[in-house]
């Protein structure tokens, strides 16, 4: 039982789980930076802004969520076939 609450700690801990916060926070921030650039250039602010930010952050989520269900459904199958 050991071995299973060893690698189970490793997997919810491996550098690819933990970029999830940095990704939440710079793709809004960053496509937000571009849609406020482009409103300046056209003249429409906050438009493409808000546009940006919102499509990225959903984005994300939508990242994150399917990441973590694939993550769940490997761990649950690699607990099943082990002996």
């Amino acid at each position: 039982m050991k071995d299973d609450s060893v690698n189970w700690t490793k997997t919810m801990t491996s550098d690819s789980s933990a970029s999830g916060g940095y990704e939440l926070v710079f793709a809004p921030l960053l496509l937000g930076l571009l849609g406020f650039w482009l409103d300046g250039l056209m003249g429409i602010r906050p438009a493409l802004t808000v546009a940006f930010a919102t499509l990225a952050f959903a984005g994300v989520i939508i990242k994150l969520y399917y990441g973590y269900k694939n993550a769940m459904a490997a761990e649950r199958a690699r607990r099943v076939s082990a002996p």
